[in-house]
């Protein structure tokens, strides 16, 4: 098992991973959860802390390398459809998920649907929770793209 997958594990005892996996759509129909409880900021904060975990990867091994490092660029680590069609897949992401049920738009597919965009806004809700669960800590995202890297 590895750190992403453990801490899906953890949903049930931790209310920062549960937030990470409760997705916008249950602020609709008869959930109507809190506005500060969905991972629709989650999302946005993950995306982020994605490319800083590989821009200071990349500097750590620029400088390491001996190589000039200060115009690097910041790129996102995977596309988004990486991220559904990969990473989702691959930790099952959607059986953890919690969404409205009562929106038939949202398809339980790993393939692009209108459910793509809720696994995505899972996954980078979840690099989130985990960077806030580990303490503003880059290194444990960091060990992700590692092993995301495999997977690919």
């Amino acid at each position: 098992m590895d750190i992403f997958e453990s801490y899906l594990q953890k949903k049930q005892s931790s209310n920062i991973i549960k937030r990470a996996l409760t997705d916008v759509s249950m602020k609709s129909g008869h959930y109507l959860i809190p506005k500060n409880q969905s991972n629709a900021d989650f999302e946005i904060l993950g995306d982020a802390i994605l490319k800083e975990a590989l821009y200071d990867r990349r500097i750590r091994l620029a400088i390491d390398m001996g190589v000039e490092a200060v115009n690097m660029k910041k790129e996102a680590p995977f596309a988004d459809k990486q991220l559904v069609e990969k990473i989702g897949k691959h930790y099952d992401i959607l059986k953890y998920i919690d969404y409205n049920k009562m929106n038939t738009t949202l398809l339980p597919e790993y393939k692009r649907s209108p459910f793509s965009r809720h696994i995505l806004a899972a996954v980078k809700a979840m690099i989130t929770a985990i960077y806030k669960e580990e303490n503003y800590n880059l290194s444990p995202i960091e060990n992700i793209i590692v092993e995301w890297r495999e997977l690919l």
